[in-house]
């Protein structure tokens, strides 16, 4: 993977020296090269000429070279690269602090910059950058994989011009126009990554090296920075956490940026890892009426899951679920066993839009698998998984989700060869969470079992297939903390928090059920919060359940259904 840096007009190519530094340690070493606007300028005394088309060429000159190759811009640079973009056809654009336009109230900032480090630009050379500035905010976004990063603090662009990108943003929080933090290198390195995983620019090689990386590892990439765009909508911002931290909360949230769909109660699974088992509900299929509901009361959810107690490829609209989501430029994954997975299904899902799909699988061996998913010929599902994974390769990303217990333990070698010949890019695994099975958790395994799972872990991520943890299932700014969900060291995957440390699901996914019952939580489907249909939602979404439920955590009293959950 190459990648072309272009620096701002008043900037140099030693603005991006850290992010080519960043880079390398991730793509290797030559992978950055910088196209050098004014080469024999340092970014002191008096600014060079303002040469739209000599910049352009520069850029030009800088692309050529063969392979994917992803185009960077900075300030004037991201505007340049927006104009390039075109014609050059990066494999991914990545544009950092580019103001959307700048008028006359711009202005004074821009010279401010400038006092004591250099002479401001000419009259002319002013009115030039400023026609380029603009001429490329006006044309817009490109709808080609991007990543829209800003500093938090910016000097010179305030974030909040960014709205009229439409785009979601990637904030650096504290950073300036130039960035100076490690932290923020790498944050921004991981969302570059984050953003190339779902496609094919990478090389098998490349794609092993990322997920052998201690720090920055960014495969299970669900929403990743501009993979949503829906007009007229306030763009999601993703905040990049320091590791270890979590946001400030309270008991009241803002409104959800992922929303977990239950399009059906109906399942032919009888999986003894299952809230079923507990919990039977009977409350058919959601109408297309219903979930076209649900999209209207939620319009800042960037991400659509559609996944339940009950089994999406049942319903018999599900397609139509996945293009009517799609249309409104929602990120939408799906969460399967394969039960009613057909070969047309799978084309008519990747012609309806659908970004991710995870296959859930708890062995290879059919016994054991049947044992585990009672209901379904595991060959039948098998077969459906590999037909599918064949007909989406380049177009729907796939992971897999493994539900651990002391039955399947010693058998994960099997499910990793499978996961890495459907392709997966991510594995992530549970230990069992509900009180009934905990008897049957890794936590009640001996230690020769334990042992051998960590074996299993290791193997698969040498292979190239990262191994996750479920704390990360729906994290704030996940693809920039991977290395926290890791399962390095496997004991990740069977310890438990003492006490609220890790999940964030109700400050920020709404769990949907068939009949528009907004829940707790997904874990917990006999505890409903109210009905998302309700009119005025944020009474429900910030009412006495959900509120009681985020005070009890934060004040490290769990409700039960919580105690013992890994993803707490």
């Amino acid at each position: 993977m190459r990648f072309v840096l272009v620096h701002g007009y008043l900037g140099a190519p030693a603005d991006l020296a850290p992010l080519a530094e960043a880079l390398e340690g991730v793509f290797g070493a030559g992978c950055a090269r910088f196209a050098a606007l004014h080469p024999a300028w340092t970014g002191t005394g008096s600014p060079p000429p303002f040469d739209e088309a000599a910049f352009l060429a520069a850029v030009a000159a800088a692309a050529e070279g063969p392979g994917p190759w992803a185009l960077v811009g900075h300030s004037t640079g991201g505007s340049l690269a927006l104009l390039a973009q075109a014609q050059l056809r990066p494999d991914l654009l990545v544009l950092l602090g580019v103001p959307p336009r700048v008028g006359l109230e711009h202005l004074p900032r821009f010279l401010a910059a400038t006092h004591g480090r250099m002479d401001p630009p000419t009259l002319l050379d002013a009115c030039r950058l400023v026609h380029t500035l603009n001429r490329a905010g006006a044309a817009g976004l490109p709808q080609v994989p991007l990543v829209l990063a800003h500093g938090g603090a910016d000097e010179l662009v305030p974030p909040e011009d960014l709205a009229s990108w439409g785009r979601e943003v990637l904030i650096l929080p504290g950073e300036g126009h130039h960035l100076t933090s490690p932290a923020a290198w790498d944050a921004l390195v991981a969302a570059i990554v984050d953003a190339l995983l779902p496609g094919d620019a990478l090389t098998a090689a490349e794609r092993a090296r990322i997920a052998l990386l201690e720090p920055g590892v960014a495969a299970y990439a669900e929403a990743r920075p501009g993979g949503w765009h829906a007009a007229g909508r306030t763009p999601s911002v993703r905040r990049a956490l320091q590791p270890g931290a979590l946001p400030e909360l309270g008991p009241w949230a803002p409104p959800p940026a992922l929303v977990n769909v239950e399009l059906t109660t109906r399942c032919p699974h009888r999986c003894v890892a299952c809230a079923r088992t507990q919990d039977r509900p009977d409350r058919g299929d959601m109408t297309l009426a219903t979930f076209a509901q649900v999209l209207d009361r939620l319009p800042e959810a960037a991400r659509i899951t559609l996944v339940g107690l009950g089994e999406p490829t049942l319903h018999p609209d599900l397609a139509a679920c996945v293009a009517m989501a799609a249309r409104q430029g929602r990120w939408v994954g799906l969460v399967t066993s394969g039960a009613a997975l057909t070969a047309p299904l799978a084309e008519a899902l990747a012609d309806a839009g659908l970004a991710q799909a995870t296959f859930s699988v708890d062995a290879a061996d059919p016994a054991l698998a049947e044992r585990l998913r009672p209901g379904v010929p595991f060959q039948r599902t098998l077969g459906a998984f590999r037909e599918a994974a064949e007909r989406w390769r380049g177009r729907v990303a796939l992971a897999v989700f493994t539900a651990v217990s002391t039955e399947n333990a010693e058998h994960l070698d099997g499910v990793a060869d499978l996961a890495l010949g459907l392709g997966a890019r991510a594995w992530m695994l549970s230990d069992l969470n509900f009180a009934a099975n905990r008897a049957r958790s890794l936590r009640a395994a001996p230690a020769g079992v334990r042992e051998t799972v960590a074996r299993s872990l290791e193997r698969a991520l040498a292979a190239g297939l990262p191994a996750l943890s479920v704390r990360g299932l729906e994290e704030l700014g996940k693809p920039f903390r991977l290395r926290e969900y890791l399962l390095r060291p496997a004991e990740r995957l069977w310890d438990r928090a003492d006490r609220h440390r890790h999940c964030l699901s109700p400050w920020q996914t709404a769990a949907v059920g068939a009949d528009g019952t907004l829940t707790c939580c997904d874990c917990q489907p006999g505890n409903p919060a109210g009905s998302l249909l309700h009119p005025a939602f944020q009474q429900v979404w910030n009412g006495p359940a959900l509120r009681a439920l985020r005070q009890g955590l934060l004040a490290g009293a769990p409700p039960a259904a919580c105690r013992g959950c890994p993803r707490l």
